[in-house]
């Protein structure tokens, strides 16, 4: 796993350049066998786009099953290689590794300037590596941010873990979508329900308790930069959709609220020319039984009032008193 990280934080490196320019240069790495970690100087976030691109051409690279030479070489020489990348500031021996993936480095040497070796990853690398581009299996970005000003840092994962963060991204994808489809259409009475729509959601759970979970797995799990950008983008969607129908929720208990209080009322007991309203009422948010209270105080001369509202193991009680 370490060598598949390796070698694809170098077909990175090139696919960084390719896409953002040429002013990008290495700031610090890291590689083990869980991820590839890349630091580089680049003075603003990557866009959602060219985080797409970058990664589709590495797993160009990738399928193109390139080989990967290596090669001690003179540094001087070396270095007159127009593709070679170098970290600025670092201290090479007079003789250096060369790790080339796709190019041949005595076919580089023989003519540095030109211009196709820019199609190629060439580095001066110590590390260990496969020996061709596929070994990789496939690569994916996780994470994007900055680390310090002008310094962006990106984190990548290849092999086995790549496919799954694909196969896993994708799932929550799909999810996500449905819930969307299933939101829109609670809104729409023209749209018939769909046959499959409740085999990946439990329909029992409200719209804010499926968006909670979709939330907190999106954030614990391993997936594609892209996707995770396309998610959020649903859930903003979702987080819209969830407050219109709590609104409506809401409207909907404070209408039903003011029905059962109306009949409360009709048939209270009058006692010292006092009307007392006591009993129960639809579940519903305090602010409703408060304005349920204040419509009986306009309604009455005099009054006590008690209401008692159960929301599955939760009861509400709330008293109040015309000021007679």
């Amino acid at each position: 796993p370490t060598m598949k990280n390796h070698t694809s934080t170098h077909i990175m490196n090139w696919a960084l350049r390719e896409v953002l320019g040429d002013h990008v240069q290495q700031k610090g790495s890291l590689v083990d066998p869980e991820k590839t970690r890349f630091d580089f100087s680049h003075n603003r976030p990557v866009t959602a786009e060219e985080l797409t691109r970058i990664e589709r051409l590495c797993n160009e690279q990738i399928e193109a099953d390139h080989r990967v030479y290596t090669q001690e070489v003179d540094q001087a020489r070396a270095r007159q290689i127009n593709t070679l990348r170098a970290v600025f500031g670092e201290k090479y021996p007079d003789v250096v590794r060369v790790v080339s993936i796709g190019a041949d480095i005595d076919a580089m040497l023989a003519d540095p300037r030109n211009e196709r070796w820019m199609r190629y990853s060439v580095e001066f690398c110590g590390g260990t590596h496969v020996n061709t581009s596929r070994e990789a299996e496939h690569f994916v970005l996780t994470t994007e941010e900055g680390v310090a000003k002008g310094i962006r840092r990106v984190v990548g994962i290849s092999g086995d873990a790549a496919i799954e963060a694909e196969t896993l991204g994708a799932a929550l994808l799909a999810e996500a979508r449905l819930l969307l489809n299933r939101g829109d259409a609670s809104t729409d009475q023209s749209r018939p329900p769909q046959a499959d729509e409740g085999a990946a959601l439990d329909s029992s759970a409200s719209l804010v308790e499926r968006l909670v979970d979709l939330q907190k797995r999106m954030n614990e799990s391993v997936i594609p930069l892209r996707v995770k950008h396309e998610l959020q983008t649903i859930v903003s969607d979702l987080q819209k959709q969830a407050k219109a129908q709590e609104k409506a929720a809401a409207s909907a208990s404070a209408d039903a609220v003011k029905d059962a209080v109306a009949s409360l009322l009709a048939s209270a007991e009058t006692v010292g020319g006092v009307a007392v309203v006591v009993g129960e009422v639809p579940a519903a948010r305090a602010d409703a039984l408060r304005s349920a209270i204040d419509w009986i105080r306009n309604k009455t001369e005099a009054s006590a009032v008690v209401l008692a509202g159960v929301d599955g193991d939760k009861v509400t009680l709330l008293a109040g008193m015309s000021k007679d």
